[in-house]
């Protein structure tokens, strides 16, 4: 995550891997799943590629938003730069409605706006959405 003790570019960056071994790791996880029937490449395609490898994807994003002990409103638990606004200055439900999270309502998987273009390159989940529809059955 690129918030907390990765919030600078060094920190994140240092435990990141290179995008080839990360694409090499996605491919071979969903694989995995696919494999041992934890998913199916159609429920892969629906549901698009988690920011968690093979897990459940992130849906805070369209489902609520992050609340700090001290009352900062921020997009989500792993972005710690994007406020929405402050409970003690606005009402929750002035921040809610007016924030951009509340517009997302509905949608599933929204991917991992604080982790795009850092941890996670550019069009990225597409790329490794690609390998595994152009893997044959006896791939997996």
């Amino acid at each position: 995550m690129v918030s907390g003790r990765c919030a600078e570019t060094a920190d994140w960056e240092k435990i990141t891997p290179s995008k080839e071994n990360l694409l090499d790791l996605y491919i071979k996880i969903y694989k995995f799943n696919i494999r041992k029937g934890i998913q199916t490449l159609r429920q892969i395609e629906k549901e698009g590629i988690s920011p968690y490898a093979g897990g459940h994807p992130c849906n805070q994003l369209a489902c609520g938003f992050y609340i700090t002990l001290g009352g900062i409103i921020l997009r989500c638990p792993g972005d710690d730069i994007t406020v929405f606004g402050d409970i003690r200055t606005k009402s929750l439900n002035d921040i809610w409605i007016n924030c951009e999270n509340y517009k997302r309502a509905g949608i599933f998987n929204y991917s991992c706006p604080p982790k795009i273009g850092k941890s996670i390159p550019e069009g990225f989940f597409k790329e490794v959405l690609e390998h595994l529809r152009n893997l044959k059955n006896y791939d997996y």
